[in-house]
């Protein structure tokens, strides 16, 4: 059983191309339209370029729409900064540039969020303009000089927005128009305020990201027990193949990263067909198995196509379905687990390791899985006799969708 498992891994590791180092145009993010949070992919561009418009779609081969400031609220990438929308006055009234609008919309990048939120907005040749947002309002930082005292107007606006947390005045004397040195006092304004520090470019605050997935699959494998037949039959049992079909949700936790939590419901088809042996008349059952499982997958490689690892534990209820109720079950050759009546497999649970590659460009993932379950009994035949049950050890090899 292992050396199989070791090459349907092996087989579906080969399987992945190889990487070309190149980002792919679009990445997982979201937008905020209406006031809700829409998850999907936005292109990258907006990393090395000025925000004034951004590409998303709704997933992988999903056509892409371009949106404005006036359709969005806000945007961002799963990893990377927020950006948010509004008009942006780029200069201070009373010293414009001709070359320039004096106005602009568009998207400016969260550099700090918080009591006090400090905005980048981009404006040409990677110059951004400050701005500061607290519960007062906006305040531009601009980088130019009155003509009274040669003084850069910045720190005067910086020391007003921040008011009574801003710190000590002698803090803004040298203070640079750069985006660490200032980003260090909007810092030290939220601490003062009881809040953490954020890593810059950091969005802080996240929310849960999640996918809904449908799965078919196909599992084979052999059976044993853990107890001795009693009623005179074969010590070993057969092998048994079942379809499963699967519906999960797999959620992404702003705190972890590439690791997605998942819960699912599944239904294993024929997964015990057993020959129930009478005095009278024997007959063919189907145990269908209905579970419910918890588990975790992680994102090893991220690419093209992403590698993901994971597992976790089932558990549910049998069903059974009488197939052939007048039947010789000791002419079928072996395909069959026989029992005696009275012992009838009520439940059934166990655990599972998978491997899945992910496609970027489309919304499947190939995945193998590897499922040790263990049927239950939960009659007694004759008094005082031990109930015995069934350990199914396959793998499934399947396909899974995201909606």
């Amino acid at each position: 059983m292992r050396p199989f498992c070791a090459a349907v891994l092996v087989a579906l590791v080969a399987l992945a191309p190889p990487s070309t180092g190149q980002p792919a145009p679009f990445a997982p993010g979201y937008v905020v339209r209406d006031g809700v949070r829409q998850s999907g992919e936005v292109e990258r561009a907006v990393e090395h370029e000025l925000a004034r418009t951004v590409r998303f779609r709704t997933g992988p081969g999903a056509p892409a729409e371009t949106l404005g400031p006036f359709e969005i609220t806000a945007f961002g990438l799963d990893t990377g900064p927020e950006y948010r929308a509004g008009l942006y006055a780029v200069q201070p009234p009373d010293h414009p540039d001709p070359t320039m609008p004096a106005v602009r919309d568009g998207f400016a990048r969260v550099v700090r969020d918080g009591t006090a939120t400090l905005l980048a907005f981009e404006v040409r040749d990677g110059r951004p303009v400050f701005f500061v947002e607290t519960a007062a309002g906006r305040v531009g930082l601009y980088d130019v000089e009155t003509l009274q005292r040669r003084r850069p107007l910045y720190r005067q606006a910086l020391l007003y927005a921040l008011g009574g947390c801003a710190g000590p005045a002698s803090a803004y004397a040298e203070l640079p128009y750069t985006e660490s040195a200032i980003a260090a006092r909007v810092e030290a304004h939220n601490a003062c305020h009881g809040e953490p520090a954020t890593a810059a470019g950091v969005r802080p605050r996240r929310a849960l990201a999640a996918d809904v997935e449908v799965g078919l699959g196909y599992a084979s494998g052999p059976f044993t027990r853990r107890y001795r037949p009693i009623y005179g039959g074969p010590e070993s049992d057969p092998g048994l193949s079942a379809p499963a079909a699967r519906i999960a949700v797999a959620v992404r936790p702003p705190t972890l990263g590439r690791v997605r939590l998942v819960a699912e419901t599944s239904v294993t088809r024929g997964a015990l067909r057993i020959g129930v042996v009478t005095s009278r008349a024997d007959r063919i059952e189907h145990r269908d198995l209905y579970s419910v499982g918890l588990g975790a997958r992680y994102l090893v490689l991220d690419g093209p196509v992403g590698l993901e690892l994971g597992g976790g534990f089932v558990g549910g209820t049998v069903r059974t379905r009488v197939v052939d109720a007048d039947s010789d079950v000791g002419a079928w050759d072996g395909s069959l687990l026989r029992v005696i009546p009275g012992k009838d497999v009520t439940s059934g649970g166990g655990q599972y390791a998978e491997v899945g590659l992910r496609a970027r460009a489309l919304p499947v993932t190939l995945a193998a899985r590897f499922q040790r379950t263990v049927y239950a009994s939960g009659a007694f035949y004759l008094p005082g006799a031990q109930a015995y049950d069934f350990k199914h050890e396959s793998v499934e090899v399947g396909a899974r969708w995201r909606f």
